[in-house]
């Protein structure tokens, strides 16, 4: 795992891990936690809500990450549920991070990966179930080589949008690789790598899964991190650029202007004056 870049500066801390065998009544209530969970899903069915999410039937072979202060909610299915739980804190160079991973729910995970993420959830579980010397060591290590297999793990369907929006694989892990690190220069083979596909087969996937070019793609999603700092900040025009990924102020204005139809300054003042006015 990574510097706050590259991952080389994260941390995993175990909390817990359990393997659950529900019993058919079995609820899970409206909640939310303030850490991380992962549930690696190995048998019978449930209904999931994560986060704004329609609720989503999910089966064996299924990867749900969950960061901390996500609601969540599930109800049993047939057959009942069987599914690993860990929980765990995620620190870059020691500090808590709460943004690393986006609500994501991977479906019919396939390929020797799947195994191994199995394999070491439930190696990080045994080693918390029976303390001894190195083994929450042992469990951060074995919960960091899971979290971190995932992006290289074949699945059917990835769901990280708010709006239920399901993606592949690729086009999934490009996208949470923008979230992390919009604000740096990101070219098309800056997402590829981190999708661990070529330049070329990741511009075909996302004109396939999205309508647009992976270049395209950031544009819009730097343009709306500017529309949300123009909304609640004070910031100059020129901060809010380099904030959202623009390196020039002028070429953001230019680029604003032409997607949002006004000039940056002018949408500031637009925004807030509707925002007064009420809902």
């Amino acid at each position: 795992m990574g510097s706050a870049d590259d991952g080389s500066g994260i941390s995993l801390i175990a909390h817990a891990a359990a393997y659950f065998d529900c019993p058919p009544s079995w609820r899970l209530a409206p909640r939310s936690l303030p850490h991380y969970q992962l549930w690696v899903i190995t048998g019978g069915m449930c209904e999931f809500r994560l986060g704004g999410l329609d609720p989503v039937r999910v089966g064996p072979r299924s990867v749900i990450m969950i960061p901390p202060q996500t609601s969540q909610q599930a109800w049993n299915g047939e057959p009942s549920l069987r599914t690993h739980v860990a929980h765990f804190m995620a620190y870059d160079r020691g500090e808590p991070r709460l943004d690393l991973w986006p609500p994501t729910l991977m479906i019919n995970l396939h390929g020797r990966a799947w195994d191994r993420v199995v394999a070491d959830v439930r190696d990080a579980a045994a080693e918390l179930a029976r303390p001894r010397p190195g083994g929450t060591m042992i469990a951060n290590a074995a919960l960091t080589d899971a979290v971190g297999r995932l992006p290289r793990t074949e699945a059917d369907s990835v769901i990280i949008d708010p709006s239920g929006e399901t993606h592949p694989p690729e086009v999934a892990a490009a996208i949470d690789h923008l979230r992390r690190n919009f604000e740096r220069d990101l070219s098309t083979r800056d997402l590829a790598a981190a999708a661990h596909v070529s330049p070329e087969l990741l511009r075909r996937l996302f004109r396939r899964a999205t309508g647009q070019s992976p270049s395209r793609f950031v544009q819009r999603f730097r343009i709306g991190v500017a529309r949300r700092l123009l909304q609640e900040t004070d910031l100059p025009v020129s901060v809010v650029a380099r904030r959202a990924g623009f390196g020039d102020a002028f070429y953001f204005s230019r680029v604003f202007t032409a997607a949002e139809g006004t000039p940056p300054s002018r949408y500031r003042a637009t925004a807030r004056a509707e925002l007064s006015a009420g809902p």
